[in-house]
């Protein structure tokens, strides 16, 4: 519906975001929707008629990135 992109204050697709990160798709959602813009508000999963747990989607697609890119420069 797009209620969390409305209160979104960092301006994020929030509604795009989390369908990639739905999906494991955690680097697309970081280069395509700028994953770490995100201000850890929760404003998003607080206006969402859906209750879609958009704010722990964010919280997991960070982490998961975070690892992903830990692993990568380990065997680098």
């Amino acid at each position: 519906c797009g209620e969390c992109v409305r209160a979104c204050p960092a301006k994020i697709p929030v509604n795009m975001l989390v369908r990639l990160l739905e999906n494991g798709l955690y680097e697309e959602a970081a280069e395509q929707y700028d994953l770490f813009s995100c201000i850890e508000c929760g404003l998003c999963a607080y206006v969402c008629v859906a209750r879609i747990p958009i704010f722990h989607y964010i919280m997991l697609g960070k982490s998961e990135f975070q690892k992903m890119k830990s692993l990568e420069e380990s065997h680098a």
